[in-house]
């Protein structure tokens, strides 16, 4: 008995010690989770600081930035929309004479994706942004046109954002005499139509079944709408509001859809102006 006293105690402290080393599961667990937990979270701003760096550096330094530079809304096409009188000048005129002279029809132009540059004396002159992603860089530079779109007596750049059957959409720089330089905010038209005698211009659009043609004129370089023809697709009815949305017309019932056409066409080509 004497001998297996010290013996109990011996292995009472023993098993103490082995319980004071004993590791809690649940609490290495929680450890280890905490720190992927804390990995993820530096990851995670890693990654989102690289992609606002890239989305910042994606844009030229000297491109001007627009209000307004997204892509319009995809055209419904109710029907096949007739061939607009587009202009096929181009610019690019002068030679070495007009080297240093900045004017639309002495620039040559650059098209991308998200804009177009305009090039004087071999160097760049300025830049501007706008969504050119619908159309292909070959049609850009195809389709363009510069033309006296506000009648001020200055050539304007008319650059395609959209080519379809339904529509084709121009994104359209104003020429600023004063300042040497197209304006970066551009005006958008679509199927834009010029009837320079009476310095109005006639655009087309279809959307959500119905087929929009709005008549404007410009005034303090703005367009002003003059007259509104909407031909509903669903009703086949055709309304007709003046500037002030005051109605001219009672909605007019056709007996088809090709009737209709006909008619909302009248309007877009003037010949039912007074």
């Amino acid at each position: 008995m004497k001998q297996s006293l010290p013996c109990l105690l011996l292995c009472g402290l023993l098993c103490t010690g082995c319980a004071g080393k004993t590791t809690n599961p649940e609490s290495s667990q929680q450890t280890e989770t905490a720190e992927a937990e804390s990995t993820d979270a530096a990851a995670s701003t890693e990654i989102t600081t690289d992609i606002l760096t890239a989305t910042s550096s994606s844009v030229p330094a000297d491109t001007t930035s627009v209000s307004d530079p997204e892509q319009p809304e995809a055209a419904e096409t109710l029907f096949t929309a007739p061939e607009i009188s587009a202009p096929d000048y181009q610019g690019g005129d002068g030679g070495e004479e007009h080297a240093e002279t900045p004017l639309p029809q002495y620039f040559t132009y650059r098209f991308f994706e998200n804009g177009v540059s305009m090039r004087l004396a071999g160097g760049n002159y300025q830049s501007l942004e706008a969504d050119l992603s619908a159309v292909t860089q070959l049609l850009a530079e195809t389709e363009y046109y510069l033309y006296d779109s506000d009648f001020d007596g200055d050539l304007d750049l008319s650059v395609p954002v959209r080519l379809t059957d339904a529509e084709k959409a121009y994104a359209v720089f104003l020429w600023d005499d004063a300042d040497a330089h197209f304006k970066p905010e551009p005006v958008l038209l679509r199927n834009p139509q010029y009837y320079e005698d009476v310095k109005h211009i006639c655009t087309l659009q279809q959307e959500r079944g119905h087929g929009i043609v709005t008549e404007s004129q410009w005034t303090d370089g703005s367009l002003q709408t003059v007259l509104t023809a909407d031909a509903d697709y669903e009703a086949l009815t055709l309304n007709i509001t003046d500037a002030n949305g005051k109605t001219l017309t009672d909605d007019k019932t056709f007996d088809d859809e090709q009737a209709l056409t006909e008619a909302i066409l009248r309007y877009y080509e003037r010949k039912n102006a007074d």
